[in-house]
């Protein structure tokens, strides 16, 4: 399932980054730790930002965007397209 931060049922439930895409229900591939690089991160982050879980299965560098559900930090971009994995707990927004 994608993780939505804006819906607060999912928090501390998320258990790494997808590395393929699927429909609901088909096995992916996850990663929870090390680092992952994805080209398209290039346009939406920086090289040192601290990311966390978006909504809609999106990542953000922001976490002003987000003012409902929860946030949790998925880790750190090396640069603009390898992330870091170091997630952390949830933290949930009222």
């Amino acid at each position: 399932m994608v993780a939505d931060a804006s819906n607060p049922t999912m928090a501390n439930l998320i258990i790494g980054i997808a590395l393929n895409t699927a429909n609901e229900g088909e096995v992916i591939k996850v990663r929870n730790s090390g680092r992952i690089s994805n080209s398209a991160w290039s346009s939406l982050v920086n090289g040192a930002d601290v990311i966390y879980v978006g909504n809609s299965g999106n990542i953000t560098n922001d976490v002003s965007t987000l003012t409902n559900g929860f946030y949790q930090k998925l880790g750190v971009m090396e640069n603009n397209d390898t992330l870091l994995i170091e997630m952390s707990d949830c933290v949930i927004l009222e």
